[in-house]
């Protein structure tokens, strides 16, 4: 009684990280107890949506699947990381005004739209710069931005409430999509045993950078028709489990 009682004080951190696409759910649930971060359960949900079937009625298939799925394998964690991707995101390398932070913050739409192909309404944008520089003697800024279509992100936030989830941002690398080296480089400790970089959308990660920081890797793709430097050293295989069949792609780094 009182481990239970205790557990529902202090429940452990948990996450989910889910992956939406248009035929399957990747999911993976993480939890932290004690300092100490678990892969608690991963699998795949097959998905039999028609083409044809209107958006949010599919929206509602999709969270209903992630529902069952959670409640069939016990998985309590309420929080859900997933991220939008394809043609509803923008990324673009431009050359701004010199400006201060608070400055760009309040003119950054305008300064934005003539680089984003959609209505600068109709997105949500972030930015970051990257540093300062001088052209033909005019100061400016080398700046990324990032638009993501509000329809494309909304989609994914009502499919992941609908399924009892509340959705949290994940950081990506904007120019892959695929972890960051830098990002794995503050992560590491002494604790770390392995590094597991997933190819996403056809993007394979840095791998070149990544083998540079420990030798200890695999990758899992998810980057089907992917090639790093031009390189096909991918072969396939299928792993069962408790949950339905799992497909991967494993490249040795």
């Amino acid at each position: 009684m009182l481990p239970k009682f205790t557990k529902m004080l202090f429940p452990p951190k948990e996450i989910i990280g889910i992956d939406i696409g248009s035929y399957s759910v990747k999911l993976v649930c993480f939890t932290e107890d004690k300092k100490t971060i678990t892969l608690k359960d991963w699998g795949i949900i097959q998905l039999a949506v028609k083409p044809d079937t209107p958006p949010d009625e599919k929206k509602a298939i999709i969270s209903e699947e992630i529902k069952n799925y959670l409640k069939k394998q016990g998985i309590e964690a309420r929080r859900a990381a997933a991220s939008v991707s394809g043609n509803s995101v923008i990324v673009r390398y431009v050359k701004l005004p010199k400006l201060s932070h608070k400055e760009l913050a309040l003119t950054i739409n305008v300064e934005a739209e003539p680089f984003i192909p959609f209505d600068i309404n109709d997105v949500r944008l972030t930015y970051a710069i990257l540093n300062d520089l001088t052209e033909d003697g005019e100061a400016k800024m080398e700046t990324v931005l990032v638009a993501a279509k509000k329809e494309a992100v909304q989609d994914k936030i009502d499919i992941l409430e609908g399924a009892g989830l509340d959705p949290v941002i994940v950081d990506v690398d904007p120019v892959s999509w695929c972890i960051d080296p830098n990002e794995v480089i503050k992560a590491i400790s002494p604790r770390t045993k392995a590094i597991i970089p997933v190819h996403l959308y056809g993007q394979p990660c840095d791998m070149d950078a990544l083998s540079g920081i420990t030798p200890r890797m695999r990758s899992v793709s998810g980057g089907f028709g992917g090639a790093f430097r031009g390189g096909d050293n991918v072969v396939e295989f299928s792993a069962r489990g408790r949950s339905r069949s799992r497909f991967f792609r494993w490249s040795d780094a």
